[in-house]
C-alpha cells in the first residue's frame, strides 16, 4: 500500500496505512476526531477519509450525518454536540444500521401568544391534587362538569350552531378541550416564610420558647400548566433550527395578539377557572391563601384568600 498523508484542515494527520479498516470505523475516527478539534471540514474531505463510494456517502450524509453536523459555510461543516449521542463506535455504527424513517427530524413550530397558569402551594397538597386533576382528563368527568356550568356562561364561550343537538355540541366542546388541556406538571422548591407580622430579634426569641416559630420552611409545589393560543407556525427544519431560534430571541418586537387569539384566549381562561381552579380550591380547602400565577398575553397574579365570617 502507498504510503501518503491525508491533510484536513486543524486536525491531525493519518497515515492511510494506519487507517481502521472499514469505513464506519473511519468516518466515527473522523467525526470523533472533529469533535475534539471543533475543526472545520467540507464534505469532500469527509468523503475522501471515509473511503466510501460517492453513491453511498451521499445517501448516509443526507440521511444519517446530517443531523450531527452544523453548516458554517458553503461546503464546511462542524460536528454539533448531537454526535455526543454516538460517542462509542458500537452507538455510531447502530446509528448506521437506521433507515430514514427511523431516524427523528424535527421541525420547529412556534405560537406567538401563550397562557401560563402556576398554582403555589404547600406540598402536603400534591397527593390529592394529582388524583383530582388526572381525573379530569377523563371524558366523563369532562361532560359532567360541562353540564353542572350555567348554560348562558358556556354558550358565550361556544356557541351552540344551527341545527346541533346536545350530543354534537358537546363533542365539539370535548374536542377543543382535548386539543387544549394536555396536561400539567409540578416542580417542588424549598421555601422559607415568616409567620405572621414583622418581629423584633427578641419577640421571635419570645415566640420560639412557647414551640411556635417565627421563620418556618416550607416545600412548595408549583403545578405549571402551559396553553398556547393560536395557531402554530413552522419555524424551521432540524438543520437550520440554532439560528432560527436564534433569530426568534433576536425579534425586537412583539406583534400582540389579534383579535381571535385573544377571544381563544377569554375561552381557555373560562374553561380552565370551570375544570381546573374549581377543583383545586376543593382539594386544597383548608390553606389560610392560594396563589395563581398567570402569564403570557397578560400578567396577573391571583389570590384566593380565607375571609372570616362576620357574626
Amino acid at each position: 500500500m502507498e504510503h501518503k498523508t491525508i491533510y484536513w484542515q486543524n486536525a491531525v494527520k493519518l497515515p492511510v496505512s494506519n487507517l481502521p479498516s472499514s469505513p464506519a470505523e473511519r468516518a466515527f475516527e473522523f467525526l470523533s476526531e472533529r469533535y475534539q478539534s471543533q475543526a472545520f471540514f467540507t464534505k469532500d474531505e469527509f468523503q475522501d477519509y471515509s473511503g466510501w463510494d460517492p453513491a453511498t456517502f451521499d445517501s448516509l450524509f443526507g440521511n444519517i450525518f446530517n443531523p450531527l453536523l452544523v453548516a458554517v459555510g458553503e461546503d464546511l461543516f462542524q460536528v454539533s454536540e448531537v454526535f455526543r449521542r454516538y460517542s462509542s463506535l458500537k452507538r455510531f455504527q447502530a446509528l448506521l444500521s437506521k433507515t430514514p424513517a427511523d431516524l427523528v427530524n424535527y421541525t420547529g413550530y412556534y405560537y406567538d401568544d401563550v397562557i401560563v397558569f402556576e398554582f403555589f402551594m404547600p406540598l402536603r397538597n400534591e397527593a390529592v391534587l394529582k388524583s383530582t386533576l388526572d381525573a379530569l382528563f377523563y371524558k366523563d368527568t369532562i361532560l359532567n362538569r360541562l353540564r353542572a356550568a350555567p348554560e348562558e356562561a358556556l354558550a358565550a364561550q361556544f356557541p351552540m350552531q344551527p341545527g346541533e343537538g346536545e350530543g354534537d355540541y358537546f363533542q365539539r366542546v370535548c374536542n377543543w378541550i382535548s386539543t387544549k388541556f394536555t396536561g400539567y406538571s409540578i416542580g417542588h422548591f424549598n421555601g422559607r416564610f415568616k409567620g405572621g407580622r414583622l418581629k423584633s430579634f427578641l419577640e421571635a426569641a419570645q415566640l420560639e420558647q412557647r414551640a411556635n416559630s417565627y421563620i418556618e420552611d416550607e416545600t412548595t409545589a408549583i403545578v405549571k400548566f402551559i396553553f398556547p393560543c393560536g395557531t402554530s407556525q413552522i419555524k424551521a427544519n432540524y438543520a437550520s433550527l440554532e439560528n432560527d431560534v436564534a433569530d426568534a430571541l433576536a425579534a425586537a418586537e412583539d406583534a400582540g395578539a389579534n383579535e381571535d387569539q385573544q377571544a381563544e384566549a377569554r375561552r381557555i381562561r373560562f374553561f380552565f377557572n370551570l375544570l381546573f381552579v374549581k377543583s383545586i380550591l376543593q382539594v386544597v380547602s383548608g390553606e389560610h391563601s392560594i396563589w395563581m400565577l398567570e402569564s403570557g398575553l397578560r400578567s396577573r397574579l391571583h389570590i384566593w384568600k380565607v375571609e372570616a365570617v362576620k357574626q
